[in-house]
């Protein structure tokens, strides 16, 4: 009787142990990232399903082989493998690499087996494929890259754009005070003499208007301009544009009913406000260089 409870206890006791294993490697086998066994040699002597599968090991082997072999399709370790070095070192190794082999992106973690005697015996390899976080990292990279080149442009075509409308207001400027200018000088002076010699009244109000209108065009434009020009007086503005057109003193004289003594005094005058009094410059020339510039 004593015997048959000692046997039925080591029945008990043997059962428990093959369901602590079979458990065992239901969770192994469970675990979807890559697990594999190795002795010293580089040898695996245990994998589970995920690390079979994705690694083409024939699941009724027993002995597997190098683990180069299923990893690298190498015939001997690879120069440099952060595994091997954790052989030597007796320290865990995580590391990431691109395997061509599997083509995938792996991440490594090499943990030493270490017995009771505190030997090295083998290492247990997890790895886990992150093909997908990489390719999502590289887009992301990819994305910032194109961003930073796209903002890069759109820096280079603000700029441009600067460039560009700093000469339009240059040039909107120049028209305005171009406008101001020739209005204010080469015509308003004319209107005014006109208006002295004129004695109809019919014909004396429609230049008045003329006049008052051309007033009202320029004014929104006098108030933000200046010009170089506006140092002279209207008649000697009238001088200077014959003198600019090619009349000579006589001619001058003749065509404003001044005489020729009257003309060259606002001939000196136009050069000393012009800065070029005694200087051996030619007057029509100047002018006419200030009128194109």
């Amino acid at each position: 009787m004593g015997k048959q409870i000692d046997v039925t206890k080591q029945k008990i006791k043997v059962d428990m142990v093959l369901q602590s294993q079979t458990e065992w490697e239901e969770i192994f086998n469970t675990i979807t990232d890559m697990i594999t066994v190795h002795d010293r040699d580089f040898n695996i002597i245990n994998a589970n399903r995920a690390a079979r599968e994705k690694l083409g090991i024939l699941s009724a082997a027993r002995s597997f082989g190098k683990c180069y072999r299923y990893y690298h399709g190498t015939n001997e370790p690879l120069k440099g493998c952060q595994s091997c070095q954790c052989i030597k070192t007796k320290r865990p190794a995580t590391f990431e690499i691109f395997e061509p082999h599997l083509n995938m992106h792996m991440e490594i973690r090499a943990i030493p087996r270490i017995d009771g005697k505190k030997q090295l015996k083998g290492l247990i390899h997890i790895v886990r494929d992150i093909s997908r976080r990489r390719k999502a990292e590289q887009e992301i990279q990819s994305s910032q890259e194109t961003l930073k080149r796209k903002t890069s442009e759109l820096e280079d075509l603000n700029a441009a754009l600067k460039v560009v409308l700093n000469m339009y207001e240059k040039n909107s400027e120049e028209l305005k005070e171009s406008i101001l200018v020739n209005v204010r000088n080469l015509v308003m002076p004319y209107l005014e003499e006109i208006k002295r010699t004129l004695t109809q009244p019919d014909v004396l109000n429609c230049v008045t208007i003329l006049e008052k209108n051309l007033k009202e065009i320029v004014s929104p434009l006098s108030n933000s301009l200046s010009s170089k020009y506006f140092g002279l007086s209207p008649k000697e503005i009238k001088v200077a544009n014959l003198i600019v057109s090619g009349y000579q003193t006589k001619e001058i004289a003749k065509t404003m009913k001044l005489s020729v003594e009257t003309v060259n005094c606002h001939r000196q005058s136009i050069r000393k406000k012009l800065s070029i009094k005694n200087k051996n410059i030619n007057l029509s020339t100047y002018l006419g260089a200030m009128r194109n510039s």
